[in-house]
């Protein structure tokens, strides 16, 4: 059997998404002003982030399930509905903890 060399290292905020831009601006405008890129992958990828640092949170004890509850209408709804739930949670990031945060 062959061995496999381990992926290399992707620091978030620095993962390829198109035409080769990194998710970094889009990541840290987002948690400054819950400003979101245009509807689309990045779009996607930057509530990703921001869903991952609330669970990473909650496993550290800081209270977040405000926000959490926010991205759970996120993943079942569509429609004006997941707009909706878009907006709430655009106003979430100045609530949201870092990760540097809680360590």
């Amino acid at each position: 059997m062959r061995a496999h060399a381990p992926p290399a290292p992707c620091p978030v905020g620095q993962a390829r998404i198109t035409g080769g831009r990194t998710l970094a601006p889009a990541l840290t405008s987002f948690r400054a002003s819950g400003e979101l890129p245009d509807v689309g992958l990045k779009r996607d990828a930057v509530l990703a982030d921001a869903e991952l640092v609330c669970l990473l949170q909650n496993r550290r004890g800081v209270e977040v399930s405000d926000l959490m509850v926010l991205f759970d209408e996120l993943a079942v709804t569509h429609g004006e509905a997941h707009e909706a739930a878009v907006a709430a949670v655009q106003i979430g990031p100045r609530r949201l903890p870092t990760v540097r945060d809680a360590a």
